[in-house]
């Protein structure tokens, strides 16, 4: 584990241990982000993984799959991490479950407005 982050009541872990992975940099979204501002905390935890995965030549994999919930003020934190990678040698990969609607939901409007389209941005529905 390179670095575990309690902001309320979510947990973010960024790991590159994960030998399924073969050499990703993995946050690990667990519980759930309700802060009315996370951007001040969250922020800089994915663009310490963004670094860590541009320094290291390796994929950033956002692993929502355990997340439990989201608010709107995340998203916006979550679109501008996306937006960061624009010109950056990073394939981010966004992991999430069909088998909770509201992540369904979201990540089917993040690929309708073409977000899956920046800078190899992928999506991929994994089983829980």
């Amino acid at each position: 584990m390179i670095e575990d982050h309690q902001l309320g009541e979510l947990q973010i872990i960024v790991t590159d241990e994960d030998p399924a992975e073969r050499g990703g940099i993995v946050v690990r979204w667990l519980g759930k982000s309700n802060s009315p501002s996370p951007d001040k905390e969250l922020g800089p935890v994915l663009q310490m993984a963004a670094d860590l995965a541009a320094a290291g030549k390796k994929k950033l994999i956002f692993s929502f799959q355990h997340l439990d919930f989201f608010n709107s003020a995340t998203i916006s934190v979550i679109l501008r991490a996306v937006r960061s990678l624009r010109g950056r040698p990073i394939v981010l990969v966004m992991r999430y479950t069909e088998e909770k609607r509201w992540q369904k939901t979201f990540f089917v409007a993040f690929a309708a407005a073409g977000l899956d389209d920046v800078d190899n941005v992928q999506l991929e529905v994994v089983q829980l």
